[in-house]
C-alpha cells in the first residue's frame, strides 16, 4: 500500500492518500530494470584464452560477433585486417590504439595475440580478439558481445574503426 502522508487532507472514508509517484506499476519496474542493470554491470563473467593454434575463435549463432574467420556466416564475418611493413611493429601498434580506446582493458597479450575487454556506457563487457599472422600480412580479429544476443552493430563499428585507425597511421 502507499504511504499516507503526515498533515495531509485525508480521504473521506479514512484511507491515507498515497503518493503516486513512488507507487506506480511503471516506477516499480523501471526501478526493477536499473537494479538489473546494476547487476549485469557489475557482474565479471570470466574469460579464458583460448589455447590452440586457431586464429580466432569461431562466433556463435548470433548477430552480436564478428569475426575474420573464412568459415564464420556471412552476418559475423569481417575481412582480417591488412598490415604493411614490419608485420610485429603494426600488430603493437593495434594494441595500443586498442589499449587508448575508452573503457577498454587488454587483459591477455603476448606478441602474436591480445584479448582485450570493451565495456560499454552501461558496463556490458564485449570480448576483442586480435591474432597476427605474420606471413599472410593480416591480424585476425573477433568482437563478441558477452551478454545479448543483438548488438546494434556495435561489435563490427569497432572492428572497422581499429581498421581505418591503424590505416590512417600507418600512413
Amino acid at each position: 500500500m502507499g504511504r499516507s502522508r503526515a498533515g495531509a487532507q485525508g480521504q473521506s472514508d479514512g484511507t491515507p492518500v498515497t503518493d503516486s509517484l513512488t507507487d506506480s506499476p511503471v516506477n516499480l519496474s523501471t526501478s526493477a530494470f536499473v537494479a538489473g542493470c546494476r547487476l549485469f554491470r557489475t557482474a565479471r563473467i570470466a574469460y579464458v584464452p583460448p589455447m590452440s593454434d586457431d586464429l580466432v575463435p569461431p562466433c556463435p549463432n548470433r548477430p552480436n560477433c564478428v569475426c575474420s574467420r573464412a568459415d564464420a556466416p556471412p552476418r559475423n564475418r569481417v575481412e582480417p585486417i591488412a598490415v604493411s611493413g614490419d608485420p610485429a611493429a603494426a600488430f603493437a601498434k593495434l594494441r595500443e590504439i586498442v589499449a587508448a580506446l575508452p573503457r577498454t582493458t587488454v587483459e591477455f597479450a603476448t606478441e602474436d595475440r591480445f584479448h582485450a575487454v570493451c565495456r560499454t556506457r552501461l558496463g556490458f563487457a564485449d570480448d576483442l580478439e586480435a591474432r597476427l599472422d605474420a606471413q599472410a600480412g593480416v591480424v585476425h580479429v573477433r568482437s563478441a558481445s558477452r551478454l545479448g544476443y543483438h548488438d546494434m552493430g556495435v561489435n563490427r563499428k569497432r572492428v572497422e574503426a581499429l581498421r581505418r585507425q591503424l590505416a590512417e597511421q600507418a600512413e
